[in-house]
């Protein structure tokens, strides 16, 4: 990536380049730093800013004009299971046992994700797991995207809030209602037993929103949104993809900045 960085420095320094080596040439010496910088990202700002550690009192930025934003809505056709493996799911210390190996009514318990207001939420690293399995199906050549953009795909949001929230009392095993506990028999695929989970659901109809930002050079905005459409169809959100949980249909794509990014 060629592009020009501005020293905001108290010396009187020239503008440097950065090269796709991520080598600053700083005249009249060349200093490799791919070992000395650290980066930060403001999407909001479409600055990219990274801090040189041998170079003290200096700060160097520049656009991004690459990179374009997308908000993305989309509403469930398929239930939406909760199961995440957190350190919940395995204490540190020993606390009362509830029901039996293989078999415990209260295993949803550890491994749902609500918020402090009682919303659903699945996280962020959810979106982006979907969305990498989901690129495998959009070709390029012999192969397909998938590396591309597992390389540059962004999801801006740690919790990705759900339109549904806890009921107060005991859950139903109800799938009609809007959140309910779904049970089920699943197998283990080390020791082939069979065990009873118990988890978090919504049903169909639920609904949320989350923004992606990746580089336009990499992947273009149509096959992101071809990917996006391929996660509703074909792979799903959250626990239970592989039986088909967690589908869903995109309700819009919606690209931000899209006149910077054209002026770009």
């Amino acid at each position: 990536m060629a592009c020009q960085l501005l020293a905001e420095s108290v010396f009187e320094e020239p503008l440097y380049s950065l090269n796709a080596t991520r080598e600053a040439v700083l005249e009249p010496e060349v200093i490799d730093l791919r070992e000395q910088i650290r980066f930060d990202v403001d999407c909001e700002k479409r600055i990219f800013i990274f801090h040189v550690d041998r170079i003290t009192r200096m700060r160097y930025s520049f656009n991004m004009p690459n990179i374009i934003r997308a908000r993305v809505k989309i509403q469930g056709t398929r239930p939406l299971l909760q199961h995440q493996f957190g350190p919940e799911a395995l204490p540190l210390e020993k606390g009362e046992r509830t029901g039996v190996a293989g078999n415990d009514p209260e295993e949803w318990r550890r491994t749902c994700m609500v918020t402090s207001d009682r919303q659903l939420f699945v996280r962020g690293t959810y979106v982006f797991g979907m969305l990498r399995d989901a690129a495998r199906h959009t070709k390029k050549g012999r192969g397909s995207i998938q590396t591309l953009v597992a390389a540059t795909l962004q999801v801006e949001e740690e919790r990705v809030l759900l339109d549904r929230w806890m009921p107060n009392g005991e859950l139903s095993t109800d799938a009609s209602q809007p959140v309910y506990l779904d049970v089920c028999g699943v197998r283990n695929p080390v020791t082939k037993a069979r065990n009873v989970r118990y988890r978090l659901a919504a049903s169909s109809g639920w609904k949320t929103s989350f923004t992606l930002a990746w580089d336009k050079t990499i992947v273009n905005r149509e096959q992101m949104r071809a990917v996006i459409n391929d996660a509703g169809t074909l792979v799903g959100l959250a626990d239970g993809r592989g039986v088909g949980y967690g589908r869903f249909s995109v309700v819009s794509f919606e690209v931000l900045d899209a006149e910077v990014s054209a002026a770009a």
